[in-house]
């Protein structure tokens, strides 16, 4: 009976190769879950602007001035957050 035993650099090619596989599979669930994330980030922006707008239609100058602060706070907080 002829045993054939793996080469140490065979073995050790194939931990690499597997070791890679494993990043690029989380990786790729990763860009998943950061596009779910900017689309529901998005979604909530136009939601807000959508309220402000109509908010701007219905209230005084001085709360229109406080509801377009906050927006402009918001969206340059998730502009930010994606561009670092």
């Amino acid at each position: 009976m002829h045993v054939k035993f793996e080469q140490p650099e065979v073995r050790e090619l194939k931990l690499i190769l597997n070791g890679q596989n494993e990043i690029y599979r989380s990786l790729k669930t990763l860009v998943v879950k950061l596009d779910e994330i900017v689309g529901r980030q998005e979604r909530e922006l136009s939601l807000l602007t959508a309220i402000s707008q109509q908010q701007n239609q219905a209230s005084p100058p001085s709360d229109r001035n406080q509801v377009s602060v906050k927006i402009c706070a918001l969206s340059s907080t998730y502009v930010s957050m994606f561009r670092a």
